[in-house]
């Protein structure tokens, strides 16, 4: 695990370890982001019933060698049709991101 607060790595394994702790995921999908945006918009297939619900996001491909804060990711603006993927800069040129999501609904 790096030593840098807020940062968390993990293998393969170790996400699907803890997905299946989670219980069953309501939606998964992903999104590429290239340069210069910074953000996706993520259309849920399926309207949730609140917005309580929880977003588990990570980078699981990149194209060419994007910057490094490019893969940081968090998810904001949930909503009950949908929510927004961040990364923390643009990717650079001919580079892009590809961040995986899993949703989980609220138990509320």
């Amino acid at each position: 695990m790096p030593s840098t607060p807020g940062i968390l790595a993990m293998s393969d394994g170790q996400l699907e370890e803890i997905i299946y702790y989670m219980g069953p995921a309501a939606q998964q999908g992903s999104v590429t982001i290239s340069n210069p945006d910074t953000t996706a918009a993520v259309t849920l297939a399926q309207v949730q019933p609140n917005a309580t619900y929880l977003v588990l996001a990570l980078v699981n491909a990149v194209a060419g060698a994007p910057a490094l804060d490019s893969k940081i990711v968090w998810v904001t603006a949930r909503a009950t049709t949908g929510f927004t993927i961040n990364i923390g800069a643009a990717t650079g040129a001919a580079t892009t991101v590809t961040v995986g999501w899993v949703l989980f609904p609220s138990a509320v």
